[in-house]
């Protein structure tokens, strides 16, 4: 189980460092393979899901799979948000990027 995790974990990492300079056909196969990974893996986290201990909550932004450690509740809509969205968000509230759409 472990090494499953582990392998999980690196391969997401990869996934997501590299996201940055590709090409859009490269970035479609990447994001497909990190939903993938979100089924199985916390994106933020890398930690393993299971039924009960750790479950699996969806991001109402990026829509991947995080954990409850990993997750923002907001009581305005009931919906969950990632931690990353979450800053995302903060981020562009406090700079006025909401304005320009940035």
């Amino acid at each position: 189980m472990s090494l499953d995790f582990q392998s999980f974990a690196r391969e997401l990492r990869e996934v997501q460092s590299s996201q940055s300079d590709l090409t859009n056909a490269e970035n479609r196969r990447l994001k497909s393979r990190e939903d993938r990974l979100s089924l199985s893996v916390c994106t933020v986290c890398h930690e393993p899901f299971s039924l009960l201990f750790n479950k699996r909550l969806v991001c109402m932004q990026c829509a991947l799979g995080v954990c409850r450690h990993c997750a923002h509740f907001d009581t305005s809509s009931l919906l969950w948000t990632c931690t990353k969205c979450q800053n995302y968000r903060c981020q562009t509230k406090r700079t006025g990027g909401w304005i320009s759409g940035q």
